[in-house]
């Protein structure tokens, strides 16, 4: 169907294209090839002080006869330019595997230490793969930003684990028994505009980390624009610990996007996602089973930067599966916590007063699978609210619960209390488009230890019941799987073919086709205006056509709207999550 793709905007595009190669890329753009047979043996030989905007540095896959997982970590400090970001890149082994950067025994390169350091040379110790500024640099900078890192396996961020820093000086990694310093797999205190896809994060203390700090005597942080895409995350946590999670974010404009959020190590009372940002998206993810899916937390050390970020006052939670399951007993039954609580001035560290703003959560066409039953968890909370006022909007989600024969499937239970305090002034927004496998009452929120105050629950009744069905039934009526967590379709409705989602609309859907910038299934010639109007702009999302995660739209996401136009959605067969993962990069070209 070439003669329908769209084609007024293609010559400007091309000129665009061309200038950019011209007078925005310099000519002087390097490859570094590492690996086997490579010019570049290992990561700590690559100049990473001096890597200039539009440089690639290609990470080749090693065989345990080739020396296996390279024990490095890497401490970034370079910046690359708008549209034109430094870019890592994993090349896979033959059955996909990524190449690893593990922290246990691991050296760092000493060649101009300082700027292989991290801002504060004890934040060496917070990570294996650091964005920061270069050590004792400049109070004003940003830190290392624009960049593009892909196809990396990033492991054993533990404190158990020892290295070298860039000053040659051995020592561990970070933990504090609070959380607050524990080590990650990638760390950011420094750093704007980055992009992660198609990375394998596991078995560190934090899988992902980035923080932003404004605090009085701490010299400022502002770090904001990251995406994490298509990525593993997994066996991240530590046991009896809360405070620890596979991912723990204080930065502006954060996207989690299509993301595979496996189970933390085993104990682990962390959760998927702890979030403290402005802007955030949470959108197409997969998350196992885990103590609570996900917090929404008020700013801590950011407060007065953050509170004043646009976007601060909306969350969106879209198009996510939440499973809930059987296998542990956690300390709290809750998928969602969100809100700013009362502060502590007692806590360490003191925590401030609420912040003065009604934040606005939303939480739209989402499945949530639930296997768990009475024996195991009495109820689950689909929130669990803090003290101050807030407004929660969900509306076109699906909760279908599944238990084996002769058990009795957990209650679901819409809000709970986590703080005294809470009031009518808390809204929930229950919207018509919502449906759940049967269950005879519907409770707008827990009793007993929990009922502290009462929020306003609004539409509880106009959740749509469906009939007391098993598992094959559900399948069947829907048309989607719930049988095989593995597989990319779990939970999930095609928005083109699948006759109960067109009926009514509910429940999350499977992953756009690059170009789809509405992600309504098809590429279209709104998706292809979406990206004329903002061609050449710097500083775009996904639904404004950046379909690569640049930040900018130009003449490579044209492209990817070009090679599907006019194509919608199939329904996957057999793709896993995990094989989704680890499709490789090795034929991606540098831009």
């Amino acid at each position: 169907m070439r003669s329908t793709r769209p084609v007024t905007i293609l010559f400007p595009c091309i000129l665009a294209y061309l200038t950019a190669i011209l007078l925005g890329t310099p000519a002087w753009a390097t490859d570094y090839q590492v690996g086997p047979g490579q010019a570049y043996a290992d990561p700590v030989s690559v100049p990473w002080e001096s890597l200039n905007a539009g440089d690639t540095v290609y990470i080749h896959w090693r065989s345990a006869a080739q020396g296996g997982d390279y024990h490095e970590k890497v401490n970034l400090t370079r910046s690359g330019a708008p549209g034109n970001p430094i870019h890592i890149v994993g090349v896979p082994g033959p059955n996909g595997e990524r190449p690893c950067l593990n922290g246990a025994n691991a050296i760092t390169r000493t060649v101009n230490s300082a700027q292989n350091s991290t801002y504060y040379t004890g934040n060496q110790a917070r990570g294996i793969l650091c964005f920061s500024e270069k050590a004792n640099g400049s109070t004003t900078s940003a830190g290392a930003s624009y960049w593009d890192v892909s196809g990396l396996k990033i492991t054993g961020a533990r404190p158990a684990n020892s290295f070298t820093n860039s000053y040659g000086q051995a020592t561990s990694f970070n933990y504090d028994p609070k959380g607050e310093s524990a080590s990650s797999g990638v760390f950011i205190d420094r750093g704007n505009y980055l992009h992660f896809s198609n990375m394998e994060l596991t078995n560190n203390q934090n899988g992902f980390f980035g923080s932003s700090d404004v605090r009085s005597g701490q010299v400022p942080r502002h770090v904001h624009d990251c995406i994490l895409e298509k990525s593993l995350l997994y066996n991240n946590g530590a046991a009896n610990s809360y405070t620890i999670h596979n991912a723990y974010v204080e930065l502006a404009d954060m996207t989690y996007r299509w993301n595979y959020f496996g189970p933390l190590v085993a104990g682990s009372d962390g959760t998927h996602i702890k979030d403290r940002g402005a802007n955030v998206l949470i959108e197409g993810n997969y998350f196992a089973d885990a103590n609570t899916t996900m917090y929404l937390d008020p700013p801590e050390y950011s407060e007065g930067w953050m509170d004043q970020q646009p976007g601060f006052t909306t969350i969106t939670v879209r198009n996510n599966v939440i499973t809930k399951t059987d296998i542990n007993t956690y300390l709290g039954f809750d998928l969602i916590l969100t809100g700013f609580g009362n502060g502590d001035p007692t806590h360490d560290p003191p925590v401030p007063p609420p912040i003065p703003i009604v934040r606005t959560v939303n939480v739209n066409n989402n499945t949530f699978i639930l296997t768990c039953s009475q024996n195991t968890n009495w109820g689950v909370n689909v929130f669990d609210v803090s003290a101050y006022p807030q407004i929660i909007n969900f509306d076109k989600n699906v909760f279908l619960r599944c238990v084996g024969a002769g058990l009795t499937p957990s209650e679901i239970r819409f809000v709970a209390k986590f703080e005294p305090g809470a009031s009518t002034a808390t809204v929930v927004n229950i919207g018509t488009g919502n449906y759940m496998s049967y269950q005879p009452t519907v409770y707008p929120q827990t009793s007993g230890q929990y009922a502290n105050g009462s929020i306003t629950v609004n539409g509880l009744s106009n959740i749509n019941q469906l009939a007391n069905m098993t598992q094959a039934q559900l399948e069947s009526l829907l048309g989607i799987n719930l049988h095989d967590p593995s597989a990319a379709n779990y939970g999930r409705f095609s928005e083109t073919a699948n006759a109960w989602f067109l009926a009514h609309g509910a429940g999350a859907a499977l992953a756009p086709l690059a170009g789809d910038a509405n992600e309504d299934g098809t590429v279209s010639f709104a998706d292809y205006q979406a990206l004329e109007a903002n061609f050449g702009i710097f500083d775009r999302t996904w639904a404004q056509g950046d379909f690569n995660g640049d930040f900018m739209v130009n003449f490579a996401d044209y492209q990817m709207l070009e090679t599907t136009f006019g194509q919608s959605i199939p329904e996957p067969a057999s793709l896993t999550l995990l094989a989704a993962g680890i499709l490789a990069l090795a034929g991606r070209k540098r831009r």
